[in-house]
């Protein structure tokens, strides 16, 4: 499998507890698949008076096909932060694992 390749089982990976957040919208909110988080936060972005391009963008990024598992790669990375324009002001949709690896350490939570 090339690394840009998701997992043949996929599941697990979405699997992962994520904390997300779209500040001054919606407060930070722990879910335990990822998959469920990008569906509720598509449906709050969904309703913002975003322009077309942004829309388009964030249903793309949120919805579109393998966006769990392009998030899960990112994550990878680090927490997800994505700036937009709402009523004049910058606003950030954010993702983060709940428990990132180097909290693991095998403690119990």
């Amino acid at each position: 499998m090339s690394e840009n390749q998701a997992p043949a089982d996929a599941s697990a990976a979405i699997d992962i507890p994520v904390v997300v957040e779209i500040e001054g919208v919606t407060p930070p909110t722990v879910f335990g698949r990822l998959s469920v988080s990008m569906d509720a936060l598509w449906a709050s972005m969904r309703h913002l008076p975003l322009d077309d391009f942004t829309m388009l963008a964030y249903q793309l990024f949120l919805t579109g096909p393998h966006a769990v598992e392009n998030v899960i790669r990112l994550l990878d990375s680090g927490a997800l932060s994505l700036g937009f324009t709402l009523a004049g002001e910058t606003r950030r949709l954010k993702i983060s694992r709940a428990n990132p690896p180097e909290d693991r350490g095998g403690r119990a939570h």
